[in-house]
Protein backbone atom coordinates (compact mmCIF):
# COMPACT_ATOMS: atom_id res chain seq x y z
CA UNK A 1 0.00 0.00 0.00
CA UNK A 2 1.38 3.16 -0.62
CA UNK A 3 0.68 4.82 2.16
CA UNK A 4 2.48 2.44 4.14
CA UNK A 5 5.55 3.28 2.29
CA UNK A 6 8.38 5.38 4.10
CA UNK A 7 8.57 7.95 1.41
CA UNK A 8 4.89 8.81 1.77
CA UNK A 9 5.09 8.95 5.88
CA UNK A 10 4.77 12.79 6.09
CA UNK A 11 1.73 12.54 3.81
CA UNK A 12 0.29 9.76 5.34
CA UNK A 13 0.58 11.20 8.92
CA UNK A 14 -0.49 14.75 7.40
CA UNK A 15 -3.72 12.91 6.03
CA UNK A 16 -4.50 11.68 9.45
CA UNK A 17 -4.37 14.38 11.43
CA UNK A 18 -6.38 16.00 8.70
CA UNK A 19 -8.94 13.48 9.11
CA UNK A 20 -8.70 14.05 12.77
CA UNK A 21 -9.68 17.43 12.97
CA UNK A 22 -12.58 17.25 10.52
CA UNK A 23 -14.12 14.95 12.60
CA UNK A 24 -13.09 16.84 15.61
CA UNK A 25 -14.58 19.97 14.12
CA UNK A 26 -17.74 18.22 13.57
CA UNK A 27 -18.13 16.74 16.92
CA UNK A 28 -17.55 19.65 18.71
CA UNK A 29 -19.83 21.70 16.97
CA UNK A 30 -23.26 21.94 18.27
CA UNK A 31 -24.69 23.09 15.04
CA UNK A 32 -23.17 24.76 11.59
CA UNK A 33 -22.96 27.86 13.04
CA UNK A 34 -21.22 27.03 15.59
CA UNK A 35 -18.31 25.05 13.40
CA UNK A 36 -16.10 27.72 14.07
CA UNK A 37 -16.06 26.95 17.69
CA UNK A 38 -15.28 23.42 16.77
CA UNK A 39 -12.57 24.31 14.22
CA UNK A 40 -10.73 26.44 16.94
CA UNK A 41 -11.08 24.13 19.45
CA UNK A 42 -9.77 21.07 17.55
CA UNK A 43 -6.88 23.15 16.38
CA UNK A 44 -6.27 24.54 20.11
CA UNK A 45 -5.90 20.68 21.42
CA UNK A 46 -3.79 19.10 18.42
CA UNK A 47 -1.09 19.77 20.54
CA UNK A 48 -1.93 17.51 23.48
CA UNK A 49 -3.54 15.21 20.96
CA UNK A 50 -0.26 14.82 18.91
CA UNK A 51 1.98 14.33 22.07
CA UNK A 52 -0.18 12.20 23.67
CA UNK A 53 -0.65 9.81 20.11
CA UNK A 54 3.22 10.26 19.26
CA UNK A 55 4.25 8.52 22.78
CA UNK A 56 1.58 6.20 22.50
CA UNK A 57 3.21 5.07 18.99
CA UNK A 58 6.96 5.68 19.05
CA UNK A 59 7.44 4.37 22.92
CA UNK A 60 4.80 2.36 24.20
CA UNK A 61 3.62 0.43 20.97
CA UNK A 62 7.16 -1.36 20.16
CA UNK A 63 6.89 -3.11 23.37
CA UNK A 64 3.64 -4.42 22.41
CA UNK A 65 5.23 -5.81 18.77
CA UNK A 66 7.32 -7.77 20.86
CA UNK A 67 4.57 -9.61 22.61
CA UNK A 68 5.37 -7.97 26.04
CA UNK A 69 1.38 -6.92 26.37
CA UNK A 70 1.58 -6.71 30.18
CA UNK A 71 4.12 -4.24 30.57
CA UNK A 72 2.75 -2.14 27.37
CA UNK A 73 -1.34 -2.46 29.33
CA UNK A 74 0.73 -0.88 32.35
CA UNK A 75 2.47 1.68 31.11
CA UNK A 76 -0.36 2.96 28.98
CA UNK A 77 -2.53 3.25 31.71
CA UNK A 78 0.45 5.21 33.75
CA UNK A 79 0.60 7.35 30.60
CA UNK A 80 -3.42 7.85 30.60
CA UNK A 81 -2.99 9.02 34.07
CA UNK A 82 -0.20 11.43 32.69
CA UNK A 83 -2.70 12.21 29.71
CA UNK A 84 -5.23 13.07 32.34
CA UNK A 85 -2.72 15.32 34.05
CA UNK A 86 -1.74 16.95 30.84
CA UNK A 87 -5.49 17.52 29.11
CA UNK A 88 -5.96 19.53 32.19
CA UNK A 89 -3.24 21.84 32.56
CA UNK A 90 -3.14 22.18 28.88
CA UNK A 91 -7.24 23.62 29.46
CA UNK A 92 -6.39 25.61 32.39
CA UNK A 93 -3.38 27.52 30.72
CA UNK A 94 -3.76 27.29 27.09
CA UNK A 95 -7.26 26.56 25.85
CA UNK A 96 -9.48 28.35 28.77
CA UNK A 97 -7.46 31.81 28.19
CA UNK A 98 -7.30 31.85 25.10
CA UNK A 99 -11.54 31.52 25.23
CA UNK A 100 -11.91 33.92 28.06
CA UNK A 101 -9.12 36.45 27.88
CA UNK A 102 -7.61 35.10 31.48
CA UNK A 103 -4.35 34.29 31.33
CA UNK A 104 -4.55 32.33 34.87
CA UNK A 105 -8.37 31.82 35.80
CA UNK A 106 -8.28 31.41 39.13
CA UNK A 107 -10.74 30.00 41.13
CA UNK A 108 -12.11 27.98 38.23
CA UNK A 109 -15.59 28.11 38.23
CA UNK A 110 -18.69 28.38 36.37
CA UNK A 111 -18.00 27.25 32.64
CA UNK A 112 -14.37 26.97 33.34
CA UNK A 113 -14.52 24.67 35.61
CA UNK A 114 -16.37 22.58 32.93
CA UNK A 115 -13.91 23.14 30.29
CA UNK A 116 -10.82 22.25 32.45
CA UNK A 117 -12.39 18.68 33.79
CA UNK A 118 -14.50 18.05 30.98
CA UNK A 119 -13.72 14.26 30.14
CA UNK A 120 -14.61 14.96 26.18
CA UNK A 121 -11.09 15.59 25.01
CA UNK A 122 -9.62 13.09 27.48
CA UNK A 123 -11.78 10.62 25.42
CA UNK A 124 -10.77 11.89 22.30
CA UNK A 125 -7.13 11.51 23.16
CA UNK A 126 -7.70 7.75 23.74
CA UNK A 127 -9.76 7.57 20.69
CA UNK A 128 -7.59 8.63 18.38
CA UNK A 129 -4.50 6.73 19.89
CA UNK A 130 -6.27 3.22 19.59
CA UNK A 131 -7.18 4.28 16.28
CA UNK A 132 -3.87 5.19 15.37
CA UNK A 133 -2.33 1.88 17.71
CA UNK A 134 -4.64 -0.12 15.24
CA UNK A 135 -3.40 1.64 12.01
CA UNK A 136 0.26 1.04 13.28
CA UNK A 137 -0.66 -2.62 14.02
CA UNK A 138 -2.36 -3.15 11.06
CA UNK A 139 0.70 -1.77 9.32
CA UNK A 140 2.98 -4.35 10.67
CA UNK A 141 1.20 -7.01 9.85
CA UNK A 142 0.78 -6.00 6.26
CA UNK A 143 4.61 -5.53 5.95
CA UNK A 144 4.76 -9.08 8.02
CA UNK A 145 2.69 -10.70 5.18
CA UNK A 146 4.80 -9.07 2.48
CA UNK A 147 7.68 -10.58 3.46
CA UNK A 148 6.37 -14.09 4.18
CA UNK A 149 5.28 -13.73 0.67
CA UNK A 150 8.49 -12.64 -0.74
CA UNK A 151 10.43 -14.96 1.23
CA UNK A 152 8.32 -17.62 0.13
CA UNK A 153 8.69 -16.19 -3.57
CA UNK A 154 12.61 -16.67 -3.15
CA UNK A 155 12.72 -19.58 -1.70
CA UNK A 156 10.72 -21.00 -4.76
CA UNK A 157 12.98 -19.07 -7.11
CA UNK A 158 15.96 -20.82 -5.63
CA UNK A 159 14.00 -23.83 -6.04
CA UNK A 160 13.69 -23.37 -9.99
CA UNK A 161 16.88 -22.38 -10.06
CA UNK A 162 17.98 -25.47 -8.56
CA UNK A 163 15.57 -27.94 -10.32
CA UNK A 164 17.23 -26.03 -13.30
CA UNK A 165 20.22 -26.66 -12.44
CA UNK A 166 19.63 -30.45 -11.62
CA UNK A 167 18.16 -30.48 -14.85
CA UNK A 168 21.24 -29.09 -17.27
CA UNK A 169 23.39 -31.93 -15.06
CA UNK A 170 21.15 -34.61 -16.46
CA UNK A 171 21.80 -33.03 -19.80
CA UNK A 172 24.98 -33.19 -19.22
CA UNK A 173 25.34 -36.20 -18.00
CA UNK A 174 23.61 -37.89 -20.76
CA UNK A 175 25.54 -36.08 -23.24
CA UNK A 176 28.55 -37.26 -22.09
CA UNK A 177 27.09 -40.67 -21.74
CA UNK A 178 26.28 -40.51 -25.59
CA UNK A 179 29.70 -38.70 -26.24
CA UNK A 180 30.79 -42.19 -24.63
CA UNK A 181 28.23 -44.84 -26.41
CA UNK A 182 28.22 -42.77 -30.31
CA UNK A 183 32.16 -44.25 -30.77
CA UNK A 184 31.36 -47.56 -29.65
CA UNK A 185 28.33 -47.51 -31.67
CA UNK A 186 30.09 -46.11 -35.10
CA UNK A 187 32.46 -48.70 -34.95
CA UNK A 188 30.35 -51.86 -34.55
CA UNK A 189 27.96 -50.31 -37.20
CA UNK A 190 30.73 -50.02 -39.62
CA UNK A 191 32.46 -53.47 -39.32
CA UNK A 192 28.62 -54.47 -39.61
CA UNK A 193 28.54 -52.99 -43.03
CA UNK A 194 31.74 -53.61 -43.77
CA UNK A 195 30.85 -57.74 -43.77
CA UNK A 196 27.88 -57.35 -45.44
CA UNK A 197 29.44 -55.47 -48.38
CA UNK A 198 32.04 -58.13 -48.78
CA UNK A 199 29.03 -60.37 -48.43
CA UNK A 200 27.22 -58.50 -51.09
CA UNK A 201 23.91 -58.36 -49.04
CA UNK A 202 20.90 -56.86 -49.67
CA UNK A 203 20.46 -55.30 -46.67
CA UNK A 204 23.71 -53.14 -46.97
CA UNK A 205 22.27 -50.22 -48.60
CA UNK A 206 19.58 -50.03 -45.98
CA UNK A 207 21.64 -50.24 -43.32
CA UNK A 208 24.04 -47.59 -44.59
CA UNK A 209 21.05 -45.31 -44.97
CA UNK A 210 20.19 -46.07 -41.25
CA UNK A 211 23.38 -44.85 -40.42
CA UNK A 212 23.23 -41.46 -42.45
CA UNK A 213 20.43 -40.99 -40.18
Amino acid sequence: MILFDRRYRVLAHCLFWCLYLFVFCLSSANDLNNLHIGIETAVILTVPNLLYVYVVLYILVPGLLRGRYGRFFINYCLWAVAGMLINYLYRRYVLIPIRTGHPDPSPINGSAYHQVFAIFSFVVMNTVAMFAVFIRMFKHWYFEQEQKLRIEREKAEVERQRTEAEREMVRAELALLKAQLHPHFLFNTLNNLYVLVLKRSEKAPDMLMRLSG
